[in-house]
């Protein structure tokens, strides 16, 4: 579950940029 909220998090990061 942790992994799932981590990755979600880097590709917020990605779309950010």
């Amino acid at each position: 579950m942790v992994k799932s909220h981590i990755a979600n998090w880097i590709l917020v990061l990605f779309v950010a940029t």
